[in-house]
């Protein structure tokens, strides 16, 4: 696992927190970001295993 899934779990793990401070724009925004990086992140480390093969 590298330090930047790691640092996604986190984000995640604490989002509920730091998204009560949010108007609805903003929270839909930072969902939206969350999961953009977890999709982008996962395709690298999946491109990463294949490449071990």
């Amino acid at each position: 696992m590298s330090w930047n899934m790691r640092e996604q779990e986190v984000l995640e793990r604490t989002a509920a927190y730091d998204m009560s401070f949010m108007n609805d724009e903003q929270k839909e925004a930072c969902r939206q970001r969350l999961m953009l990086n977890r999709i982008k992140l996962e395709m690298e480390q999946s491109q990463i295993q294949e490449g071990r093969k």
